[in-house]
């Protein structure tokens, strides 16, 4: 973990026409300076990728919202730069899928997502879909998904998020690197016919946290896992404000079911995030299966 403890003096501008915007955001705290190192003793793994490979990164930027409600676009900077300098003839894709009916490229294009260096943005819905098994025996929900071919065949995953904690459908949400995997899945594929909404109602349907448990069984296992969690989002859907919490901590994890656990730990949640759960009791299946005779 790389503790952060200076703070920017100034709150960045807003727009000065966009009244109900600036008083939703008005405690939401300026980000803190971007850590001089990230990936650490992780940036090895990158190292030892064959010359040409490609590296993919989904950063949780869907929504047109400042840090830490999505990926700071300095600190996907200097993860790019650090990926960059310890393998330069990697490929570096930055990818995420939208919500309701924006173009999610849009959105990368004002948050700076599509101008970082050494980096470019994919559009996560534009390219192909392809079936990905579940690679659990027991799975929850799903046998698979459909996933972006870019990520599908990435040399190597990397998931790039924020922490957040909030209440939705008057549940408490925890959201990590694993639930980030969300945004990879195509609308076109996990859209009810009867929503108004261009979302992935399935996934509600299915259940959030048994699906979840399923994708990381299926793509996030061994995915390297950024937490960025120096500012810790807090919001409620029945309350219209949005609230920070000062943590000054990044960590950095091998597998997301790790930075997960990790940073519930560190958090000191009064509740275990229910697909942390059930990832656990898929898991233990898994070596169960394995040691049987």
């Amino acid at each position: 973990m790389i503790a952060i403890e200076r703070r920017l003096e100034q709150r960045p501008k807003q727009e000065s026409g966009d009244w109900k915007r600036r008083l939703r955001d008005l405690l939401i705290r300026p980000e803190p300076p971007v850590p001089d190192a990230i990936l650490g003793s992780q940036a090895t793994r990158f190292a030892a990728l064959p010359s040409g490979g490609a590296v993919c990164i989904k950063v949780s930027s869907a929504y047109d919202l400042p840090y830490p409600f999505a990926a700071s676009p300095a600190f996907v900077a200097k993860v790019v730069a650090e990926i960059h300098g310890a393998n330069p003839s990697l490929r570096i894709l930055l990818t995420e899928g939208g919500v309701g009916n924006r173009s999610v490229t849009e959105i990368a294009a004002k948050q700076g997502l599509t101008a970082i260096p050494h980096a470019a943005f994919v559009d996560a819905e534009a390219a192909t879909p392809v079936f990905v098994p579940n690679s659990s025996a027991t799975p929850q929900r799903a046998d698979g998904f459909y996933l972006p071919q870019h990520w599908a065949e990435a040399d190597a995953r990397v998931l790039l998020t924020t922490c957040k904690l909030r209440s939705h459908h008057f549940q408490r949400w925890f959201s990590g690197g694993t639930r980030n995997l969300i945004g990879l899945l195509p609308r076109s594929q996990y859209r009810l016919s009867t929503s108004r909404r261009d979302m992935r109602s399935v996934i509600h349907q299915q259940g959030m946290d048994a699906m979840v448990a399923d994708l990381y069984a299926t793509t996030g296992r061994n995915a390297l896992t950024i937490l960025d969690c120096r500012l810790l989002a807090r919001q409620d859907e029945h309350i219209p404000l949005r609230f920070v919490r000062r943590v000054s901590r990044v960590l950095v994890a091998p597998d997301p079911y790790e930075a997960d656990a990790a940073m519930a730990r560190h958090l000191r949640l009064p509740f275990t995030p229910p697909y942390l759960a059930l990832i656990a009791q898929t898991e233990q299946a898994r070596v169960e299966t394995r040691v049987r005779p």
